[in-house]
Protein backbone atom coordinates (compact mmCIF):
# COMPACT_ATOMS: atom_id res chain seq x y z
CA UNK A 1 0.00 0.00 0.00
CA UNK A 2 2.77 2.46 0.97
CA UNK A 3 4.65 1.58 -2.24
CA UNK A 4 1.57 2.35 -4.36
CA UNK A 5 1.11 5.75 -2.64
CA UNK A 6 4.77 6.62 -3.18
CA UNK A 7 4.47 5.74 -6.88
CA UNK A 8 1.35 7.89 -7.20
CA UNK A 9 3.07 10.97 -5.73
CA UNK A 10 5.97 10.89 -8.21
CA UNK A 11 4.08 12.17 -11.29
CA UNK A 12 2.27 14.78 -9.15
CA UNK A 13 5.59 16.12 -7.82
CA UNK A 14 7.03 16.21 -11.32
CA UNK A 15 3.99 18.16 -12.57
CA UNK A 16 4.38 20.73 -9.77
CA UNK A 17 8.09 21.12 -10.55
CA UNK A 18 7.49 21.70 -14.26
CA UNK A 19 4.69 24.19 -13.53
CA UNK A 20 6.99 26.14 -11.21
CA UNK A 21 9.68 26.35 -13.90
CA UNK A 22 7.18 27.73 -16.42
CA UNK A 23 5.98 30.29 -13.89
CA UNK A 24 9.52 31.45 -13.13
CA UNK A 25 10.30 31.77 -16.84
CA UNK A 26 7.32 34.11 -17.28
CA UNK A 27 8.14 36.20 -14.21
CA UNK A 28 11.89 36.40 -14.86
CA UNK A 29 12.32 36.44 -18.65
CA UNK A 30 15.78 35.55 -19.87
CA UNK A 31 17.39 34.76 -23.18
CA UNK A 32 15.62 31.88 -24.88
CA UNK A 33 17.94 29.40 -26.60
CA UNK A 34 16.30 27.20 -29.23
CA UNK A 35 17.43 24.05 -30.95
CA UNK A 36 20.41 24.16 -33.30
CA UNK A 37 19.63 26.18 -36.41
CA UNK A 38 16.75 28.02 -34.74
CA UNK A 39 16.79 31.73 -33.84
CA UNK A 40 17.73 33.05 -30.42
CA UNK A 41 15.47 35.72 -28.95
CA UNK A 42 15.54 37.90 -25.88
CA UNK A 43 12.43 38.33 -23.73
CA UNK A 44 11.44 41.75 -22.42
CA UNK A 45 8.48 43.88 -21.39
CA UNK A 46 6.99 46.35 -23.88
CA UNK A 47 7.27 49.96 -22.76
CA UNK A 48 4.91 52.89 -23.24
CA UNK A 49 2.98 52.66 -26.50
CA UNK A 50 3.88 49.02 -27.07
CA UNK A 51 6.07 47.54 -29.79
CA UNK A 52 5.45 46.12 -33.26
CA UNK A 53 7.01 43.04 -34.81
CA UNK A 54 9.60 43.56 -37.59
CA UNK A 55 10.67 47.00 -36.34
CA UNK A 56 13.86 48.05 -34.55
CA UNK A 57 13.64 48.49 -30.77
CA UNK A 58 15.77 50.07 -28.05
CA UNK A 59 15.88 49.76 -24.27
CA UNK A 60 14.10 52.40 -22.20
CA UNK A 61 15.12 50.60 -18.99
CA UNK A 62 16.58 47.24 -18.07
CA UNK A 63 14.30 44.58 -19.55
CA UNK A 64 11.96 47.13 -21.18
CA UNK A 65 11.92 47.82 -24.93
CA UNK A 66 10.30 50.64 -26.92
CA UNK A 67 10.31 51.53 -30.61
CA UNK A 68 13.56 53.01 -31.98
CA UNK A 69 12.89 56.35 -33.66
CA UNK A 70 16.16 57.80 -34.95
CA UNK A 71 19.49 56.98 -36.57
CA UNK A 72 21.21 57.79 -33.27
CA UNK A 73 19.10 55.47 -31.08
CA UNK A 74 20.96 52.63 -29.35
CA UNK A 75 19.10 49.85 -31.11
CA UNK A 76 19.33 46.47 -29.35
CA UNK A 77 17.42 44.33 -31.81
CA UNK A 78 14.36 43.68 -33.94
CA UNK A 79 10.97 43.12 -32.30
CA UNK A 80 9.58 39.68 -33.10
CA UNK A 81 6.32 39.79 -31.14
CA UNK A 82 3.84 42.68 -31.26
CA UNK A 83 2.83 43.65 -27.74
CA UNK A 84 0.93 46.37 -25.92
CA UNK A 85 2.46 48.40 -23.10
CA UNK A 86 3.54 46.32 -20.06
CA UNK A 87 3.03 43.04 -21.93
CA UNK A 88 5.74 40.49 -22.53
CA UNK A 89 7.45 40.55 -25.92
CA UNK A 90 10.63 39.23 -27.49
CA UNK A 91 13.25 40.58 -29.86
CA UNK A 92 16.15 39.30 -31.95
CA UNK A 93 19.25 40.74 -30.23
CA UNK A 94 22.56 41.90 -31.69
CA UNK A 95 24.39 39.04 -33.38
CA UNK A 96 21.27 37.22 -34.62
CA UNK A 97 19.25 37.17 -37.83
CA UNK A 98 15.76 38.63 -38.06
CA UNK A 99 13.22 40.10 -40.45
CA UNK A 100 12.76 43.88 -40.33
CA UNK A 101 10.61 46.36 -42.27
CA UNK A 102 12.46 48.51 -44.81
CA UNK A 103 12.06 52.26 -45.11
CA UNK A 104 13.07 52.44 -48.77
CA UNK A 105 15.43 50.86 -51.28
CA UNK A 106 17.93 48.50 -49.65
CA UNK A 107 20.40 46.33 -51.56
CA UNK A 108 21.89 43.04 -50.47
CA UNK A 109 24.98 43.77 -48.38
CA UNK A 110 23.94 47.31 -47.46
CA UNK A 111 24.62 48.51 -43.92
CA UNK A 112 21.36 49.79 -42.47
CA UNK A 113 20.34 52.10 -39.66
CA UNK A 114 16.97 53.11 -38.20
CA UNK A 115 14.59 55.78 -39.49
CA UNK A 116 12.07 57.82 -37.47
CA UNK A 117 9.56 54.96 -37.42
CA UNK A 118 11.92 52.08 -36.63
CA UNK A 119 12.36 50.83 -40.19
CA UNK A 120 15.65 49.86 -41.85
CA UNK A 121 17.25 52.43 -44.18
CA UNK A 122 20.70 52.56 -45.74
CA UNK A 123 23.39 54.61 -44.00
CA UNK A 124 23.81 56.89 -47.04
CA UNK A 125 20.16 57.97 -46.81
CA UNK A 126 20.46 59.06 -43.18
CA UNK A 127 20.71 62.84 -42.75
CA UNK A 128 22.61 62.92 -39.45
CA UNK A 129 26.40 63.31 -39.27
CA UNK A 130 26.82 60.19 -37.16
CA UNK A 131 24.50 57.20 -37.30
CA UNK A 132 24.05 53.95 -35.42
CA UNK A 133 24.72 50.77 -37.39
CA UNK A 134 21.76 48.45 -36.83
CA UNK A 135 22.26 45.64 -39.31
CA UNK A 136 23.54 44.18 -42.57
CA UNK A 137 20.98 43.35 -45.26
CA UNK A 138 20.88 39.77 -46.54
CA UNK A 139 17.86 40.35 -48.81
CA UNK A 140 16.83 43.41 -50.83
CA UNK A 141 13.98 45.90 -50.85
CA UNK A 142 12.90 48.06 -53.80
CA UNK A 143 10.18 49.95 -51.93
CA UNK A 144 9.30 51.01 -48.38
CA UNK A 145 7.54 48.64 -45.98
CA UNK A 146 9.11 45.52 -47.44
CA UNK A 147 10.25 42.69 -45.17
CA UNK A 148 14.01 42.11 -45.44
CA UNK A 149 16.33 39.72 -43.63
CA UNK A 150 19.15 41.33 -41.67
CA UNK A 151 21.97 40.36 -39.39
CA UNK A 152 21.44 42.60 -36.35
CA UNK A 153 24.68 44.45 -35.56
CA UNK A 154 25.85 47.51 -33.62
CA UNK A 155 28.33 50.36 -34.04
CA UNK A 156 28.61 53.94 -35.27
CA UNK A 157 29.74 55.43 -38.58
CA UNK A 158 29.82 58.89 -40.11
CA UNK A 159 27.30 59.50 -42.86
CA UNK A 160 28.34 60.36 -46.40
CA UNK A 161 29.88 63.89 -46.22
CA UNK A 162 27.70 66.72 -47.47
CA UNK A 163 30.65 68.82 -48.70
CA UNK A 164 32.88 68.54 -51.77
CA UNK A 165 36.57 69.26 -52.31
CA UNK A 166 35.81 72.16 -54.66
CA UNK A 167 35.57 75.86 -53.83
CA UNK A 168 32.75 78.25 -53.06
CA UNK A 169 32.46 82.04 -52.88
CA UNK A 170 31.50 84.40 -50.07
CA UNK A 171 30.44 87.82 -51.38
CA UNK A 172 31.08 91.05 -49.50
CA UNK A 173 28.77 91.91 -46.64
CA UNK A 174 27.41 90.16 -43.57
CA UNK A 175 26.22 86.59 -44.03
CA UNK A 176 27.06 82.93 -43.88
CA UNK A 177 30.35 81.37 -44.92
CA UNK A 178 29.50 78.39 -47.18
CA UNK A 179 30.36 74.98 -45.69
CA UNK A 180 29.52 72.94 -48.79
CA UNK A 181 33.10 72.96 -50.11
CA UNK A 182 36.61 72.58 -48.75
CA UNK A 183 37.67 76.10 -49.83
CA UNK A 184 35.83 79.42 -49.56
CA UNK A 185 37.12 82.40 -51.54
CA UNK A 186 35.78 85.50 -49.81
CA UNK A 187 35.37 89.22 -50.46
CA UNK A 188 35.27 91.93 -47.77
CA UNK A 189 33.37 95.14 -48.46
CA UNK A 190 33.62 98.63 -47.01
CA UNK A 191 30.87 98.52 -44.41
CA UNK A 192 33.04 98.25 -41.31
CA UNK A 193 33.21 94.95 -39.44
CA UNK A 194 31.11 92.44 -41.37
CA UNK A 195 29.55 89.67 -39.27
CA UNK A 196 30.20 86.32 -40.94
CA UNK A 197 28.53 83.25 -39.49
CA UNK A 198 29.78 79.69 -39.83
CA UNK A 199 27.30 76.81 -39.48
CA UNK A 200 28.15 73.35 -38.18
CA UNK A 201 29.93 71.13 -40.65
CA UNK A 202 30.51 67.40 -41.05
CA UNK A 203 32.82 65.55 -38.63
CA UNK A 204 36.33 65.49 -40.11
CA UNK A 205 35.64 68.34 -42.53
CA UNK A 206 38.48 70.80 -43.16
CA UNK A 207 37.52 74.30 -44.36
CA UNK A 208 39.88 77.00 -45.63
CA UNK A 209 38.63 80.59 -45.90
CA UNK A 210 40.79 82.91 -48.03
CA UNK A 211 40.28 86.65 -48.58
CA UNK A 212 40.51 87.53 -52.29
CA UNK A 213 39.36 91.18 -52.34
CA UNK A 214 38.97 93.88 -49.68
CA UNK A 215 37.26 97.26 -49.60
CA UNK A 216 37.99 99.14 -46.39
CA UNK A 217 36.26 96.87 -43.91
CA UNK A 218 37.00 93.70 -41.99
CA UNK A 219 35.23 90.38 -41.51
CA UNK A 220 34.58 88.70 -38.16
CA UNK A 221 33.87 84.97 -38.41
CA UNK A 222 31.75 83.50 -35.58
CA UNK A 223 31.13 79.73 -35.78
CA UNK A 224 27.92 78.31 -34.36
CA UNK A 225 29.87 75.66 -32.43
CA UNK A 226 33.58 76.02 -31.68
CA UNK A 227 36.27 75.11 -29.17
CA UNK A 228 39.41 77.06 -28.29
CA UNK A 229 38.38 80.42 -29.73
CA UNK A 230 35.30 82.57 -30.21
CA UNK A 231 35.91 84.70 -33.34
CA UNK A 232 38.44 85.18 -36.14
CA UNK A 233 39.00 88.56 -37.81
CA UNK A 234 40.17 88.85 -41.43
CA UNK A 235 41.20 92.21 -42.90
CA UNK A 236 43.64 91.93 -45.82
CA UNK A 237 43.93 90.27 -49.20
CA UNK A 238 45.61 86.91 -48.67
CA UNK A 239 44.40 86.47 -45.09
CA UNK A 240 43.65 82.81 -44.66
CA UNK A 241 42.23 80.64 -41.87
CA UNK A 242 41.96 76.86 -41.80
CA UNK A 243 39.48 75.13 -39.52
CA UNK A 244 38.42 71.55 -38.88
CA UNK A 245 35.01 70.38 -37.70
CA UNK A 246 35.34 67.67 -35.05
CA UNK A 247 31.74 66.88 -34.06
CA UNK A 248 28.54 68.58 -32.93
CA UNK A 249 29.89 68.96 -29.37
CA UNK A 250 33.38 70.32 -30.03
CA UNK A 251 32.50 71.99 -33.31
CA UNK A 252 35.13 73.92 -35.28
CA UNK A 253 38.71 74.11 -34.05
CA UNK A 254 41.39 76.46 -35.38
CA UNK A 255 44.05 74.58 -37.36
CA UNK A 256 46.03 77.45 -38.84
CA UNK A 257 46.24 81.14 -39.80
CA UNK A 258 48.18 82.84 -42.62
CA UNK A 259 48.68 86.59 -42.96
CA UNK A 260 46.18 87.37 -40.22
CA UNK A 261 47.37 90.28 -38.09
CA UNK A 262 44.55 90.34 -35.55
CA UNK A 263 44.81 87.72 -32.87
CA UNK A 264 41.72 85.43 -32.74
CA UNK A 265 39.38 86.17 -29.85
CA UNK A 266 39.29 83.40 -27.29
CA UNK A 267 36.44 82.43 -25.00
CA UNK A 268 36.62 84.57 -21.89
CA UNK A 269 39.01 87.10 -23.44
Amino acid sequence: MKQRLKSAWLPIGLLVFVTALIFLQDVFPTQTAHAAGQPVTESAKAGSGGVTAAYFVKLSAAGVVVPATSAQDKVVGVCELTATANSLTRYAPIGTFSTVTSGGTVNVGDIVTCDSTGRAVTISSASANQVRVCGAAYTASSAPNTAIRVLVTAGYVNAVPTFSQGSSTKTAGAGAVPVTNAVCNAAIGSAGAEAWTLANGTPGQVLQVTVKTVGSGTAVITPATKTGFSTITLANVGDKTTLMYVDDTIGWILVGLHGVTTQPAYAGS
